[in-house]
């Protein structure tokens, strides 16, 4: 087998970038219910977030090469996917815009699962050293 695919989006937005932006951006835990919230509305009083051994997980994959490769993967076809051809109509540009956000946030979610599993790894490291 020859090389594996890497789109040239990788070299312009690693996903490790992505990782320190959305960290700059908040410093407040992962809140599934409010990603859900801003994608589908109040839907229902389920709570959809993991447990923190799940956002640990999360995070370990990412530190591993074949978990690494995963991610930057689904990032591919998520939060680097190129924009589409706009439509020959405005409503069609707008179910093409509804699409690739919809898309994006899905890699956007994984990358702040990522990072909040990060933030409690490190959390018990520090309460364990005190």
């Amino acid at each position: 087998m020859g090389e594996p695919y890497k789109p040239p989006r990788r070299d312009f937005m690693p996903s490790d970038k992505v990782l320190d932006n959305l960290s700059e951006q908040t410093d407040n835990v992962l809140d599934i219910d409010a990603f859900f919230k801003k994608i589908v509305g109040n839907f229902s009083s389920q709570t959809y977030r993991p447990d923190d051994e799940m956002l640990k997980n999360f995070y370990r994959l990412y530190t591993q090469p074949a978990g690494r490769e995963l991610v930057e993967w689904i990032l591919d076809i998520t939060i680097r996917l190129p924009y589409p051809k706009v439509g020959s109509t405005i409503e069609m540009a707008a179910l093409q815009a509804a699409r690739r956000e919809a898309a994006a946030n899905i890699g956007e979610l994984l990358m702040q699962a990522v990072l909040e599993g990060k933030r409690l790894i490190e959390r018990e490291a520090n309460a364990m050293e005190l």
